[in-house]
């Protein structure tokens, strides 16, 4: 046993001690060029392979050291100027050495030579469009639109592929059954092309969420538009309008400024001496149900 284990030792060291030849992996890196004659900067603007394959020779013991660490593809020199299907030849001169191993890099096996793309290199701001799926629970509401933080992002990169973003999304988030406000950071969902990069990687959102009341709130004073010069008042001046919302909403809503109810003097039942249907701005955070009386007549003062 003894005597084995020696002469796989002795076979082991030998091995590793001779030459060998044999394909390896090592990344590719492909540099940004040089700003362009007019001053812009550039960029690359395709997808380039990620590793390329090398023939490499040296002892047994240097190869098998060989890690993504060991060697890198530099390719650049790249055109000052926005460029498509530039044939670019990958030249073992251009491998840089982070290692002292005695290996020798005798050819690029494959690919030989690489295309790419030259471009202009511009940022837009885009809108977030936040996915999110929110149902309250019976009884609850929510309250006005969902809020991101922040509600634009920066995407940069080749001016073609900026051009035709219009917004980027979040990752997305399904609640249900909602009693109580949602705040959460959200991953953005990244572009799908690959050359294209945010200022930012998450936004914060958040749900406004409420208790669902319905109140009566009275003395909301009537307007009226559109009367010109003349001196016109409704009657009666002041109404009373039925609310439904988040309960925090509601509760403060101030009926001399908060609520919009109006006659529009240039109407057709106004021209027709009938009595007038009241009209409502629209609003954002509740609803108004019922107006009482929902019809008022129209008086110079």
């Amino acid at each position: 046993y003894k005597g084995f284990a020696l002469a796989c030792f002795v076979w082991f060291y030998a091995a590793n001690e001779l030459t060998y030849r044999t394909h390896v992996s090592i990344p590719l890196y492909v540099e940004n060029p040089p700003s362009g004659l007019s001053g812009d900067k550039l960029t690359v603007a395709n997808k380039t392979p990620n590793n390329v394959k090398v023939l490499v020779s040296g002892r047994g013991r240097d190869i098998l050291r060989i890690n993504q660490e060991t060697f890198l593809l530099r390719v650049n020199a790249l055109p000052a100027v926005p460029r498509n299907n530039l044939k670019v030849r990958l030249l073992t001169e251009n491998v840089v050495r982070n290692t002292d191993l005695a290996i020798v890099i005798e050819e690029i096996s494959e690919p030989k030579e690489i295309e790419v793309v030259v471009d202009r290199l511009i940022e837009v701001s885009v809108p977030v469009i936040p996915l999110l799926r929110v149902s309250t629970a019976e009884s609850y509401t929510q309250v006005g639109s969902t809020s991101v933080i922040p509600d634009t992002v920066r995407v940069s990169g080749p001016a073609k592929q900026v051009r035709k973003i219009t917004s980027i999304t979040t990752d997305s988030l399904t609640q249900t059954d909602v009693r109580k406000d949602i705040t959460r950071e959200l991953k953005l969902l990244p572009p799908l092309v690959a050359r294209l990069q945010t200022n930012i990687a998450s936004v914060t959102v958040h749900v406004d969420v409420q208790e669902l009341a319905e109140y009566d709130i009275p003395n909301v004073p009537v307007r009226i538009i559109n009367s010109g010069d003349r001196s016109i008042v409704s009657e009666p001046s002041r109404v009373t309008v039925r609310v439904r919302g988040g309960a925090d909403v509601i509760g403060k809503l101030n009926p001399e400024s908060d609520i919009n109810l109006f006659v529009d003097y240039l109407s057709e039942d106004v021209a027709n001496g009938e009595a007038v249907l009241l009209m409502a701005g629209a609003e954002a955070n509740y609803e108004i149900k019922r107006i009482t009386p929902k019809t008022v007549s129209l008086v110079n003062r």
